[in-house]
């Protein structure tokens, strides 16, 4: 259930889109609940957020019958912080909103021996099961075990694809995007007519189970991070940076839980690590050049192949400001990239631009002649109708720069405290085939994540969230042509269609500039309450988001020829331009409301049976 205000500032225009009075007041119930529950204590348990991980089991005696009132403390290695729980009469325990690492467990009873397992690998999303059999003997005695978990999951919340910290660490990934290795996850795909862009997202489009690309959900630590096409949030390089600082990534595929019921894709999340009590750090560098690269085939083999030099650099730094109390881990990443690229570009031969076509002379326009000067002089193979092509190296240039940080706060054994900043600004500059324009595409990307997490009692925990998310991608060009040949007044020279020619400008020169800007402030709150064999989830939330948008289309104008012979004639198909006086600047806003609750229950387990 949703109530959106949008207000379109550029049209002066305001639709309002109301929810019952019906759906209000459950609304508006459930966040009171919510609300109670957060400051008043053990009423119903916390909810688990995708990215964190839920650790369960059952404590029996050497006989295989359940042992209630057995104390349960589940210990994460790296940090140090434990949370405590006691069985159920049916000997259960549950330790929910886990932040994904590897963690310890102990179990003692009086009566039996103590009970160590170490080394239990949790992962995010997962609902693991490890169930403790105890020995008779004396509690100070103590076992200790490798804690292995089943590879096996029969919850639907684990259904989906995990690519773990190993992979992500030691896969070569070309370009070290966070989210490149989940299409690999079964059932996600990477279709060759996807199309990328400003208006479709700058990133790998990836399908989800047959859905479009952009009906996917991108989350960093429970946030989403979507940009204004609904598409990753990638830089201006077409990656999404920050693989040092990501512990694993998860991808949701159906069915999902309540809690994704604004996705009709897959959902992915990037958990990302945190500091310990040790200091760790590490400094990095990924280099490519021309050097082992092979000759294109439209390379000139006098020339060879082109120069490309590819910087890919960083730092990563944590570990504790106070020990086993707050902790930090910051990030670095640098991308200088020089690349050339060979073009051979369709231009008319020195004949043509006198008139002389094969099999016949046309007189050619005036008006037409400072637009053929621009075309640049042939250099390689005629190709028999007036046409040449014109071989040139042309040089494009990347630059980013990305920023990442985290504070980990134990506020006590009860209340624990994240947050994270991620700043990215990238920039990229590409000639056209004729180097007339430059086209520069520029990003900029900040995201700002608190969590707090609570436990309430051994059966339910609370996490409240506050994110920012602001995803900012701009394209614009410059261009080399004078003023004077212009179409439109106070407007750089537009673009040149003909068939049989290479576009001059084209969609690029004519479809600037644009910008998509998608600010997001994100407030929520979930609980999950655990007893026995029921788990209770519910969770609320509020989303204001704004929209700026300026999206131009032929404000600098654009002629299309069918043929050179027409273009000679300064006869044009089509003449298109907007209309003058007016603009595409928008900015669209709305306000998002929403609510979920689920009730699992588990009947029995498929594996005893």
């Amino acid at each position: 259930m949703t109530h959106t205000l949008i207000k379109d500032r550029g049209l002066g225009r305001v639709r309002v889109i109301q929810m019952t009075a019906r759906n209000r007041h459950l609304l508006a119930t459930l966040l009171l609940v919510l609300l109670i529950v957060g400051l008043a204590g053990p009423v119903v348990p916390p909810l688990s957020a995708q990215s964190d991980a839920t650790l369960q089991g059952t404590v029996t005696d050497p006989q295989g019958r359940v042992v209630p009132r057995s104390r349960v403390s589940v210990t994460q290695t790296g940090t140090g912080v434990t949370r405590e729980a006691t069985t159920s009469s049916d000997g259960r325990y549950v330790f929910a909103a886990l932040q994904p690492g590897t963690y310890s467990v102990m179990v003692s009873r009086r009566g039996f021996r103590q009970v160590e397992a170490v080394g239990i690998l949790l992962t995010s999303g997962r609902i693991a099961e490890y169930d403790v059999r105890l020995e008779l003997g004396m509690t100070q005695d103590a076992i200790e075990v490798e804690g292995n978990l089943s590879l096996v999951s029969t919850n639907a919340a684990d259904w989906g694809g995990l690519v773990p910290e190993a992979n992500l660490r030691k896969l070569p990934l070309n370009g070290r995007d966070m989210f490149e290795l989940s299409a690999l996850e079964p059932g996600a795909t990477l279709p060759a007519s996807a199309r990328v862009g400003l208006a479709q997202g700058i990133g790998r489009q990836i399908s989800v189970l047959g859905s479009r690309p952009n009906q996917n959900s991108f989350q960093l630590d429970g946030v989403y991070v979507n940009d204004a096409a609904s598409a990753s949030p990638a830089s201006a390089t077409g990656n999404v940076l920050g693989l040092e600082m990501v512990q694993e990534v998860h991808l949701v595929t159906s069915p999902y839980s309540a809690e994704y019921g604004r996705t009709a894709g897959g959902v992915f999340t990037a958990v990302s690590r945190s500091g310990e009590n040790q200091f760790h750090g590490s400094a990095y560098e990924y280099l490519r050049n021309n050097s082992l690269d092979a000759r294109n085939f439209f390379d000139s083999p006098a020339a060879g192949t082109p120069p490309l030099r590819r910087n890919h650099f960083g730092a990563l730094l944590g570990g504790p400001i106070l020990r086993d109390r707050a902790f930090f881990l910051a990030n670095y990443e640098g991308l200088r990239e020089r690349r050339s690229r060979t073009a051979r570009p369709a231009v008319p031969t020195p004949e043509a631009r006198l008139g002389h076509l094969p099999g016949e002379d046309i007189a050619v326009a005036p008006e037409v002649r400072p637009y053929l000067d621009l075309y640049p002089l042939p250099n390689g193979r005629d190709f028999g109708d007036g046409t040449a092509a014109s071989i040139r190296q042309l040089n494009d240039r990347v630059d980013e720069t990305y920023l990442s940080g985290k504070l980990d706060l134990v506020l006590s054994s009860a209340t624990q405290l994240a947050a994270r900043y991620t700043f990215d600004d990238a920039a990229a500059r590409t000639p056209d085939s004729m180097d007339l324009w430059v086209f520069g595409l520029d990003s900029r990307d900040d995201f700002l994540h608190t969590q707090l997490k609570h436990v309430h009692s051994p059966v339910m925990l609370s996490t409240w969230r506050a994110a920012f998310s602001r995803v900012d991608n701009f394209e614009n060009s410059s261009t080399s042509v004078p003023d004077s040949l212009s179409f439109v007044d106070g407007q750089p020279m537009g673009s040149i269609t003909v068939n049989g020619l290479s576009n001059m400008g084209g969609f690029q020169a004519r479809a600037r500039p644009r910008r998509f800007t998608l600010e997001s402030y994100q407030f929520g709150a979930s609980l999950v309450r655990t007893t026995g064999k029921s788990t209770l989830r519910m969770g609320a939330g509020y989303d204001r988001v704004h929209f700026n948008q300026r999206s131009d289309l032929s404000a600098v104008g654009s002629y299309t020829f069918d043929s050179l012979a027409l273009l000679l004639q300064a006869r044009p198909r089509i003449a298109e331009v907007m209309q003058p006086g007016s603009d595409t600047v928008r900015g669209w806003r709305y306000n998002q409301y929403f609510g979920y609750f689920q009730h699992e229950f588990r009947v029995f387990d498929i594996f005893s049976v």
